[in-house]
């Protein structure tokens, strides 16, 4: 009852209001709508003005602060190559052999003056300051650059209440390198019956067709010889050659993908190899690592900073207790001889070294054990350091094989052969060595597989894990595997993996 007494009470208020309005000033229904909208608009006009100022003052404070994160921005770039050129002068002035006031004092002018010129080009900077900090510990330098600068606001001080018209920001920026550190690369070479594949299919074919000419008679060992006309045999008995035509062939089974194998009346396959001249994989493997040692000769920046270590597993033994041979033990590139340093002669020796490695010629054993081979090399070359030091050098260790193992204690699944487990590559990598590998697989064709037709879906990637998912696991991170499955293949992925190495003796970080 209330509402409905409210209902009328309220409209008999509008009828004598509007009774008022006609009497008073002639204002008749059809304009009275007219007049009630000029009434609510001049309401909400004056809402309008009143709330005009905060929300222009809010628009302001906004523009303000995004313009302030974009000089902000601007501004730490600024700190940031201020940094870079502070380290970057101090390493040069290091490596120059100038005092430690010299570049310290150098890279404080440098970060002073990039800063200056970075900062001054960005806009509404009403004023800025930067400090530069230089340090030095061994050959690592660090520089950090603290700045403040005022940003002038674009909107008027009166909007938002501040009577500078200004806005402090202030950051840090931090950069250090590590110049000419030591360093030490050691290579560990699978030496194993695999490793003695043809290094390509023509070589393979050149292989075979040698073995077609092969003397059956135990006594004719010395037979073989490369003459202009192509193979020769040589009897010993009778003192006379015998063409390629008259040689006995020996049946299909024998025709060896493997060069280190060995005929079933003693003759080795390796022997064919040589006088045929196929090119076989571990002699890609060598020349590569020549090359990567001369590398590291270019690449070392100054006398003394670079150690070379040459390790290989298998070899003509083939047994456990001499498995791994030093080749080459870790050396300066640039030895002392009577407090002179004598450059690059290490690398000469140890390019003399690596190839006098003996190949397995044996039959097929089992015979590789890459869990052992670096344990073994860990154990003779001890752990990494930070690199400050001759004594504390950065190593790397460049591991070179086809990733299958016939010790089972050594590999994930467990047969005969299977692809390495990545477990046996922990202890090394803790020891601070940095480990990469590269991964020359067998050959996807049967013949280079012979009885090993099961690995292939290892390697192929059918079955898990992986020969090459393995690999990466055992590396320091996949991308330290590089996998080589051409001749040229392992001569490039070489030249990588110790632009690599090399490259972590000097790095540089923001």
């Amino acid at each position: 009852m209330s509402v409905t007494k409210t209902f009328f009470s309220e409209e008999k208020n509008q009828k004598t209001f509007v009774s008022s309005a006609v009497a008073k000033y002639g204002i008749w229904p059809a304009s009275l709508a007219l007049f009630f909208r000029r009434e609510t608009a001049a309401a909400v006009a004056v809402t309008f003005a009143t709330s005009v100022m905060p929300i222009t003052m809010l628009a302001g404070l906004v523009y303000d602060f995004g313009w302030c994160m974009q000089a902000k921005s601007k501004l730490d770039l600024a700190a940031d190559a201020a940094a870079l050129a502070a380290v970057r002068t101090a390493a040069a002035g290091y490596a120059a052999g100038q005092s430690s006031e010299l570049y310290l004092a150098e890279a404080q002018t440098a970060a002073t003056q990039w800063w200056a010129a970075q900062a001054g080009n960005v806009p509404e900077i009403a004023s800025s300051s930067a400090t530069p900090t230089i340090t030095q510990t061994g050959q690592t330098f660090t520089a950090t650059i603290a700045y403040t600068a005022a940003v002038n606001e674009v909107m008027p001080a009166a909007f938002h209440g501040n009577t500078r018209g200004t806005a402090t920001i202030a950051n840090t920026a931090t950069a250090s390198i590590v110049v000419h550190a030591y360093g030490t690369v050691d290579f560990l070479l699978d030496n194993t019956s695999s490793m003695m594949l043809p290094a390509t299919d023509a070589d393979l074919a050149l292989l075979q067709a040698g073995e077609k000419y092969w003397l059956t008679s135990q006594a004719d060992q010395n037979y073989v010889n490369a003459g202009a006309n192509g193979l020769v045999g040589w009897n010993s008995s009778t003192n006379g050659e015998y063409t390629t035509a008259n040689l006995p062939l020996p049946s299909a089974s024998n025709y060896c993908a493997f060069a280190c194998h060995w005929s079933s009346i003693g003759q080795d396959y390796y022997t064919v190899a040589r006088a045929v001249g196929a090119k076989l994989r571990f002699d890609e493997v060598q020349s590569a690592t020549e090359t990567a040692i001369q590398q590291m000769e270019t690449l070392e920046q100054v006398n003394g900073q670079l150690k070379v270590g040459i390790f290989a597993f298998g070899g003509a033994g083939m047994t456990l207790p001499s498995y791994l041979t030093t080749v080459f033990a870790e050396s300066l590139l640039d030895p002392l001889v009577n407090g002179v340093s004598q450059k690059n002669a290490g690398g000469t020796a140890a390019i003399t070294a690596l190839q006098s490695i003996t190949p397995p010629i044996s039959g097929d054993n089992p015979n590789t054990n890459i869990g052992m081979a670096i344990s073994d090399t860990l154990a003779i070359t001890g752990p990494g350091g930070n690199g400050n030091t001759s004594a504390s050098p950065l190593k790397s260790l460049i591991l070179v094989t086809d990733g299958l193992e016939d010790d089972s204690l050594y590999q994930v699944i467990p047969t005969t052969e299977g692809p390495i487990n990545p477990d046996v590559c922990t202890a090394i990598k803790d020891a601070g060595y940095t480990l990469y590998v590269l991964y020359t697989p067998y050959n996807s064709e049967p013949v280079y597989l012979v009885n090993n037709i099961a690995l292939q879906p290892y390697i192929n990637g059918t079955n898990q894990p992986s020969v090459l998912s393995a690999l990466q696991s055992c590396a320091s991170s996949p991308s330290d595997v590089i996998q080589a499955n051409s001749a040229s293949d392992i001569q490039t992925g070489m030249t990588t993996l110790i632009d690599e190495a090399i490259g972590s003796t000097t790095r540089m970080t923001n």
